[in-house]
């Protein structure tokens, strides 16, 4: 079974206070001697923030890098030492990245229910029993100057019909709206 190899090409930087450039030159000692002491490197353009080392995103990239490297290695493992077929370790790659994906999902919902509530439902129970503050704001144009009006609970339906019955008995010459 032959093995193909990937070269890592590294790059050089040349840094003086602060500032990056990066060495484009041979790779031998009295090449990287003469850029230094010869002050070839003012002639080098700096490396833009962006592209900068030191830079966040840069960082992240070469974060990125290493977890990649560290799966390949896995990978190679698993085929080599356990003996597992390549399209196995993919399956297992993929069934690990899902699972992952989900539970990251999953922590995300929870993260946003914890900062961001959902706010309460008032179920038709609740209306009817009066159970819950049902508090309105009063029109501007209405009102006693306190700006909130309070409905009056709502009583069960049986009473009033049988109050209607009853005050219909006693006035029977007045009609009701």
């Amino acid at each position: 079974m032959s093995r193909c190899r990937s070269s890592l090409i590294t790059n050089i930087f040349s840094v003086k206070d602060g500032v990056f450039r990066q060495y484009k030159g041979p790779r031998d000692s009295n090449s990287f001697v003469s850029f230094v002491e010869e002050k070839k490197w003012e002639k080098t353009e700096p490396i833009s923030k962006w592209k900068d080392p030191n830079s966040v995103q840069m960082s992240l990239v070469s974060y990125f890098f290493k977890i990649s490297m560290a799966l390949r290695a896995v990978h190679n493992r698993l085929v080599e030492e356990y003996g597992i077929p390549y399209w196995g370790s993919y399956v297992l790659f993929a069934f690990a990245t899902i699972l992952l994906g989900a539970l990251l999902g999953l922590l995300i919902v929870f993260m946003i229910d914890l900062f961001f509530p959902a706010a309460p439902i008032v179920t038709e129970h609740e209306t009817r029993t009066g159970s819950r503050a049902d508090v309105t704001p009063a029109p501007k144009d209405e009102g006693d100057g306190e700006g909130v009006r309070r409905r009056k609970p709502q009583g069960d339906p049986q009473e009033k019909t049988e109050e209607m019955d009853s005050g219909a008995n006693d006035n029977e010459g007045k009609k009701y709206s």
